[in-house]
């Protein structure tokens, strides 16, 4: 079955009818799906204020909005087990880990408020996931209109970015359109996950255009934005893709024109890299992160910021640093220093107990640093394990449904999934609130059960 899209609506061309997106008002959407409004209107102040911030002089507290949102969704998620009779029980995996991680804190000698602040970032945007998957009805055709609205965005951040660039900003870490000041992060992210779900779309249908134009977006925005880890995670996905389309028993002539665009993608990526960051600022040519020696001064780096206030930890340097710290002794390694304990907030002026008894200043580091050294091997293992559930679990239903229009965002949740460790290890991409609001969203779209009628006698475990 062949699918392929324009503008970039999708046609089903077996069925022969294209299946456009609804046309809702905005306000009719709102008053039919208030709750799922309240969802968007949390990615849609994490995703423009970075730059209105910046730019435009808006307070920097108002990017509060968004978790003020998210925790009124997390009161939702409650209100909705009760009026559904229903607990998942991913809820009682989520209560179990709290406890225990909590009571972990606790006898760490990590405060109350510092605790539960490190309970909300852990897991505010699991939680957006749990109340997706409660989410009882949804709009028509809301998976089109979903990836529509993704490939959206990303050009229209590009072109932000050009537009950026012709105005005289240099491509450094600023360049980063609607994400702002030290942006390129987060963009990163958003651009590589929206490859994956157009990776989904060619492992589903075949269709090339979505994926060779998210690829040409993803390397324009990285180069402008001087993301040397692009072409990396690019050939990590593109192989992932590859072994899944070797299982679906793709087409060899399929297979061949994947292999011809990669092999276009990275020298061009690698000439554009070059002259807009490299040549033009007189900093290192993006092949010369090839040397061994070269690469590993730059994973290890390490610097301070803010007069010794917040240091900068290179990725390599960062695991290495949770390895160690971990060893302290075997409750530590099997169970980490507890909920928090590598957390911080300025605004609560609450920092965790790894941060304020450690050396390197009050920066969390790397997400996988903080889950190390807040988990422990027990703790990770344990999100290894969903992980590949999730994965299993997308995969078994994608075949169960072949002409299922949900499966290419099935195999883009799986390739993004697979990725996990490398996300974990490369930046903070789990308080990136954009990615994390859509991943999390997505996936509680994907696992939830096929019900209609919720009404129950007696409260259910699923």
């Amino acid at each position: 079955m062949q699918h392929s899209i324009t503008k970039p609506e999708f046609q089903n061309s077996q069925e022969g009818h294209i299946d456009q997106p609804e046309k809702m008002t905005i306000w009719t959407f709102v008053t039919t799906y208030p709750f799922l409004t309240a969802v968007f209107g949390a990615f849609c102040v994490d995703f423009f204020t970075p730059y209105l911030i910046w730019k435009a002089g808006f307070p920097s507290a108002v990017r509060f909005l968004s978790d003020a949102i998210i925790a009124m969704i997390l009161a939702l998620v409650f209100t909705r087990m009760l009026a559904f009779n229903k607990i998942p029980r991913i809820v009682l995996l989520l209560f179990g880990v709290s406890i225990i991680w909590t009571v972990v804190a606790l006898f760490e000698g990590q405060g109350l408020v510092g605790t539960i602040w490190g309970w909300w970032v852990m897991f505010r945007y699991p939680m957006i996931g749990l109340f997706i998957y409660l989410q009882p009805s949804w709009p028509k055709n809301i998976r089109i209109n979903y990836m529509n609205a993704c490939v959206w965005l990303l050009t229209a951040n590009t072109l932000l970015q050009i537009i950026q660039y012709a105005g005289g900003q240099r491509a450094d870490d600023h360049l980063a359109g609607f994400f702002g000041r030290h942006g390129v992060m987060p963009l990163f992210f958003f651009a590589i996950l929206i490859i994956c779900y157009a990776l989904g779309y060619w492992i589903a249908y075949g269709n090339w255009k979505i994926l060779l134009f998210t690829i040409v977006l993803g390397a324009v925005a990285s180069g402008l934005g001087e993301m040397k880890v692009f072409p990396v995670a690019l050939v990590l996905v593109g192989l992932l893709s590859l072994g899944l389309q070797l299982l679906e028993g793709t087409q060899v002539q399929r297979i061949f024109f994947f292999l011809l665009l990669f092999s276009i993608i990275f020298p061009a990526f690698a000439a554009f890299y070059n002259v807009v960051v490299a040549d033009a600022r007189g900093t290192k040519r993006i092949e010369e992160y090839l040397d061994a020696d070269t690469a590993d001064e730059y994973l290890n780096a390490t610097y301070t910021e803010n007069s010794g206030t917040y240091f900068y930890l290179g990725r390599s340097f960062a695991l290495e640093l949770g390895w160690k710290t971990i060893q302290r002794d075997r409750t530590t390694f099997l169970f980490g220093m507890g909920l928090g304990t590598r957390a911080e907030s300025k605004t609560l002026g609450v920092a965790g107990t790894a941060l304020t008894r450690g050396d390197y200043g009050l920066n969390s580091g790397t997400s996988l640093l903080v889950m190390m050294q807040e988990l422990g091997v027990v703790g990770l293992s344990i999100f290894i394990f969903f992980l590949l559930w999730v994965v299993v679990k997308l995969w078994m239903d994608a075949q169960r449904n072949p002409d299922s229009l949900t499966n290419p965002l099935r195999y883009g949740a799986i390739l993004f999934a697979l990725c996990w460790p490398f996300w974990l290890y490369y930046g903070q991409v789990w308080v990136i609130s954009v990615i994390m609001i859509l991943f999390w969203g997505t996936l509680g779209y994907l696992l939830r059960p096929e019900i209609k009628d919720y009404q129950v006698d007696e409260l259910s475990i699923e």
